[in-house]
């Protein structure tokens, strides 16, 4: 029914037009249209060889992080124990090429400074600590200027339509993959739609699964022929660089440039070289089905949804696993004389489909049981293998994998909700807990008494709690990479958003302590960028993502129940490591530098706290934090003591100065001693001349 849906829209005639038109244009073409109010992108099929043939010593698989040049952010972290993400080589370098180009970024209104520093951040490794500083100020500032230039070209259009045709597809995923990247951070984001039209495969499977974690899957269609080879290849190097490869990828692009020149006559493919291309095909989808979900390592692997065609319709397949079944089986039929020509006919059949009505002819035998048995032979039907029985019936067994077992994802959200009430004590406890060190005679807050507990009771309760509650958020972004829950579940349900907030406040300040108390931070590094769980970081997501208009613009007039930063507490270790090394001047020659990290850090505190951004235990008398902060100004003083002579602190200064500089002194102190005048008690007089 989804595919029968699909074929019935313009979206894929519309997508194979300006693909065709970016194939006439020759190699490394690309087209940009706007229809109406959908904006389309479209990437030849005719790409340089060197896209088949590159360096024999690069790997086929490259980690996109490294060599993504900082383009895809959300794709580009991996987790304690996560495969890194990985992307065909070589369609990467044909995507960061186009990336480069200064007429696809005139097409995408990003200026041309833009690409020198994209080209520039490569080299960042290898520059000085300060460069290195510079540089990623300048991102920042890159990325506010891109979002404005985006946002006007998105402006025009309701939605954008990314296209390729063969390993122009391949492309197009790439770069919907970076669109979809960069939009991530505007909200609400515009819609980003990609469509191949036989593209072979370009990542791996931990990809596959980043792209599903990121709601991303229903971005992306694959259109694939029954017998089309192509989409079917991973294009491994005992592959492109054989004779028999480079004569008919030759074929091919002669054939897409001018439709006109095909003449089958000409192509110099024996029988034996058709059948061993035939046989490569079938044995990579055997390897692939045989591998199995959760293999990993450096296979291919799909992602998104494959939309199979043949003369007598269409099935759309989005589960990885029978999107490889299928394609193994669906090559089984086929025959060395129809791999040439079936990946040249897909405008052919776009056009077929667009016509073609549903027809209801199910396989001999008796009639359907359920409408489940009838629409499982209808789709039989739709690809051509209903009078193959022993395919048929593999192929009916695939199409039942795809099928969702268990509960619907409204199903799971409703029984969310219902755990959500039984654990719900477990906050409140905690809540509790906090009241009760709020109010305790020894004035600590409650992140100190429970990073330096023993063997108490009640906070040992608390930390079972602290558990429990992490164990019932970890379940539910699970539930979300495996698409078990609604596509709009942190916006749809106003409990998630709130729960989710009220935990994310309360009990991280609880992690961050056990972090510390376990020394964590000496076997993985410091909190934030080593030891921060990705629910927090989810959890942070989703809060932003949420628009409170309310809110704008309100001041609060007393203190927060809980710090609005649950990561303060790892900055005020961070910030206590660092004023003990200035202490015992362990790290002599980054002891201006230490001094400006914990300066921006007092500086980000006392912003909280005039906020009132801050909740009352962080300014607790005994507090971390407040102990920090004491020795951090008993320090300052002591410095500045040894810097400045003891007539110039002991006595009054008088300074003549003109009458329209009279702040010049003070400056004086401010800017080039670097003394801070509240802190200190100095005597000095102005007098006016």
């Amino acid at each position: 029914m989804l595919g029968t849906f699909l074929s019935s829209t313009p979206l894929l005639k519309e997508a194979w037009r300006v693909c065709s038109t970016a194939n006439a244009m020759g190699c490394g073409a690309f087209v940009a249209e706007q229809v109406g109010g959908v904006g389309y992108v479209a990437f030849s099929g005719v790409q340089e060889m060197p896209v088949l043939g590159w360096d024999p010593n690069c790997t086929i698989l490259a980690p996109l992080d490294a060599a993504g040049h900082g383009l895809f952010p959300p794709l580009t972290r991996c987790y304690e124990g996560e495969e890194p993400f990985m992307v065909h080589s070589g369609v990467l370098h044909r995507f960061l090429h186009y990336h480069s180009r200064n007429d696809l970024q005139s097409q995408i209104s990003f200026s041309y400074v833009s690409i020198a520093f994209f080209r520039l951040h490569s080299t960042l490794p290898s520059l000085s600590p300060s460069r290195q500083l510079l540089l990623t100020r300048l991102r920042s500032s890159l990325a506010r200027a891109h979002s404005l230039q985006i946002h006007s070209l998105l402006a025009e259009t309701k939605s954008i339509v990314i296209t390729g045709y063969s390993i122009g597809g391949s492309v197009a995923f790439l770069t919907a993959l970076w669109l979809l990247s960069y939009l991530k951070s505007i909200f609400p984001p515009q819609s980003v739609q990609c469509i191949g039209f036989g593209s072979p495969f370009i990542g791996s499977e931990s990809l596959s699964r980043a792209i599903l974690r990121e709601r991303w899957g229903g971005s992306f269609c694959n259109v694939v022929l029954t017998h089309d080879i192509m989409p079917r290849l991973s294009l491994e190097q005992s592959l492109v660089l054989t004779p028999l490869w480079q004569t008919l990828i030759r074929f091919w692009y002669t054939s897409m440039i001018s439709s006109t020149s095909m003449n089958f006559a000409n192509l110099q493919l024996t029988e034996e070289g058709k059948a061993w291309l035939l046989s490569f095909a079938v044995a990579n989808m055997e390897h692939l089905v045989q591998a199995g979900e959760g293999s990993g390592g450096r296979l291919f692997w799909p992602f998104g949804s494959y939309l199979f065609c043949s003369y007598e319709g269409t099935i759309c397949l989005d589960n990885a696993v029978s999107v490889n079944k299928m394609m193994h089986l669906l090559l089984r039929t086929g025959s060395r004389n129809c791999i040439v020509e079936e990946h040249l006919n897909y405008g052919q059949y776009v056009e077929r489909l667009t016509r073609q009505s549903l027809k209801r002819i199910f396989m001999e035998g008796d009639p359907p049981e359920s409408s489940y048995e009838a629409s499982l032979s209808m789709a039989l039907n739709s690809i051509g293998t209903y009078q193959q029985v022993s395919i048929a019936l593999m192929a009916k067994d695939c199409l039942k994998m795809a099928r969702r077992i268990g509960p619907s994802p409204d199903q799971n959200a409703a029984k969310l909700a219902i755990r959500l009430s039984k654990i719900a004590p477990y906050r409140l406890e905690i809540e509790w807990y906090k009241a009760c060190c709020d109010k305790s005679a020894e004035q600590r807050g409650y992140y100190d008494p429970f990073k330096q507990r023993g063997v108490s009771k009640r906070e040992s309760h608390i930390n079972m709690n602290r558990i429990m509650l992490a164990a019932f958020w970890d379940d539910v972004i699970c539930m979300m990479d495996r698409n078990e829950l609604p596509l709009n579940f942190h916006r749809s349900l106003e409990w998630v958003i709130e729960e989710s907030q009220l935990y994310k406040l309360l009990v991280e300040p609880l992690d961050i302590a056990e972090y510390y108390r376990s020394g964590m931070h000496r076997k993985k590094g410091h909190y934030i960028s080593n030891g921060r769980e990705r629910r927090y970081e989810i959890l942070d997501q989703w809060w932003t993502e949420r628009v409170v208009t309310e809110k704008l613009g309100n001041r609060r007039t007393r203190y927060a129940s809980s710090t609005q930063d649950t990561c303060f507490w790892a900055r005020v270790e961070d910030a206590k490591e660092w004023l003990d090394k200035i202490r015992r001047k362990s790290d002599p020659n980054n002891l201006a530098f230490l001094r400006e990290r914990l300066n921006e850090f007092e500086a980000y505190a006392m912003k909280l706290v005039e906020g009132k951004e801050v909740s009352a235990d962080v300014l607790a008398k005994n507090s971390s934090f407040s102990s920090w902060l004491e020795e951090w100004t008993a320090l300052n003083r002591t410095g500045l003591t040894q810097l400045i002579p003891s007539w110039f602190t002991q006595r009054s200064i008088r300074f003549l100065v003109p009458c329209w500089f009279t702040w010049g002194p003070i400056r004086f102190l401010v800017k080039y001693l670097g003394i801070g005048l509240q802190r200190f008690d100095f005597r000095f007089h102005v007098e006016p001349v």
